[in-house]
């Protein structure tokens, strides 16, 4: 019987990104699909078959089987036009762009909000402890409105 899998547009391929395929491809007989990665280097040489990628990232941004957007590429701008198409489309999306989520993540709230695509950022935040989805479980009749602190995996302690 054939399960329903997850089908994912993986934008970048460097240190973030291969990771996240190597989780992907452990679990991709059950649950995951990465349909296609978007990179922006067609010459760098890599890991796996140059028929993984496409070098343009609306093309994967449009594919007809796309579910989930995970977005890992060091490019900002390109980052929020890849984040706010899928979710003004209904895709939801996970990133970990602490940059892109630092000067945008509002305006993805609210695109979130109106379209019922999931923003998915836990990654971004303290080191990617589940602090966010710890919170909203706990508190979720009573909204956290703002936390503010240095929490991160590079803090050091004077």
């Amino acid at each position: 019987m054939e399960t329903n899998k997850l089908k994912i547009g993986l934008f970048g391929f460097g240190v973030v990104g291969q990771g996240f395929y190597q989780l992907a491809k452990l679990r991709a007989s059950t649950t995951l699909e990465i349909i296609q990665i978007a990179v922006k280097n067609p010459t760098k040489v890599r890991s796996i078959s140059i028929n993984e990628f496409t070098f343009n990232y609306l093309e994967l941004l449009h594919h007809p089987d796309l579910q989930l957007v995970v977005e890992a590429i060091d490019d900002e701008t390109a980052a929020y036009e890849i984040v706010k198409s899928a979710l003004s489309r209904g895709i939801s999306v996970v990133s970990a762009n602490k940059k892109l989520l630092a000067n945008h993540l509002q305006e993805f709230i609210e695109i979130s909000n109106v379209t019922g695509a999931k923003l998915l950022y836990e990654a971004a935040a303290a080191a990617a402890i589940p602090i966010i989805g710890l919170l909203n479980s706990f508190f979720n009749s009573e909204p956290v409105l703002r936390i503010e602190g240095i929490v991160n995996g590079t803090t050091n302690i004077f």
